[in-house]
């Protein structure tokens, strides 16, 4: 009787130990050929959803950069508006773009005395010394007489008028933009009206009458005239004016300014004379 009673203990325990054993090795990773643990379905899932986290931030973050970009340009155009409004408000303020009240000092009132005589006796020579002396006057007055006074001669005194497209008082620059534009208007020459246009187009900084002028050399019929004056005026003049004058060069040949070669291949494809365009 105890031997049975061992024989069956030693069973039980047998019984025991192995499904222990099977047990463990059922809860082990399987491994494949070479030993390696194979990766569960559930352990692939979790990578895939890893991964595509990372690509979804990535793509966020992205989006994220691009509105910061368009924030800060929209916060910096805003800021040059309201700086622009600023200036625009001091220039109001500023004693130069006022219109001085009261009689004329003894030297204003002698250049206008001298305008008048210069008007009456058709004396260009005495008009461009009026001009020249009205340029140095602090008086807004004076200068728009001198304006005024060379208007009289016509085209001839344009090269003199041109000295005060630029007035440091608005008023003064926009008559003297309006009648400078009249005159060129009238000029019949192409060759003529395109030269005392980039005059002053050369002469302007006010980005309203710059673009003003720019219209009226291009009002010329002389294609090769006229580019040959946007070629000038790129090389030589200001950032805004060369600017315009590339804006200009687009509108007559559909075309970005590069060089002057290649507006004189755009001259010569198109049958225009070809000029020395520096």
């Amino acid at each position: 009787m105890n031997k049975r009673i061992t024989v069956g203990l030693g069973c039980g325990v047998a019984v025991i130990a192995a499904a222990f054993f099977g047990l463990t090795r059922s809860a082990a990773p399987e491994e494949d050929a070479e030993g390696v643990a194979a990766v569960s379905p559930r352990t692939t899932s979790t990578v895939a959803h890893e991964g595509n986290r990372r690509k979804v931030l990535e793509t966020a973050k992205q989006e994220a950069r691009a509105a910061i970009r368009r924030s800060m340009k929209a916060k910096a155009q805003e800021a040059e508006m309201e700086a622009a409004q600023e200036k625009d408000a001091q220039e109001k303020d500023d004693p130069d773009q006022v219109m001085p009240e009261g009689p004329l000092s003894a030297a204003d009132q002698e250049i206008a005395e001298v305008a008048d005589e210069a008007v009456s006796d058709k004396d260009f020579e005495t008009a461009q010394d009026v001009a020249a002396e009205a340029l140095k006057s602090s008086d807004a007055r004076v200068r728009v007489q001198a304006v005024e006074t060379l208007m009289g001669f016509g085209e001839t005194a344009l090269p003199e008028l041109a000295d005060f497209l630029n007035d440091p008082n608005h008023e003064v620059a926009v008559l003297a933009a309006d009648r400078y534009e009249l005159a060129v208007q009238e000029i019949e020459d192409d060759a003529e009206r395109v030269a005392v246009a980039k005059l002053g187009v050369l002469s302007i900084d006010d980005p309203d009458e710059l673009l003003a002028m720019m219209g009226t050399l291009r009002m010329s019929t002389d294609e090769t005239a006229v580019l040959t004056a946007l070629a000038d005026i790129i090389r030589d003049g200001s950032a805004a004016q060369a600017e315009v004058a590339r804006e200009a060069y687009r509108g007559e040949t559909g075309d970005e300014w590069t060089t002057p070669e290649a507006a004189r291949a755009w001259l010569i494809e198109n049958d225009y004379p070809v000029p020395a365009i520096r």
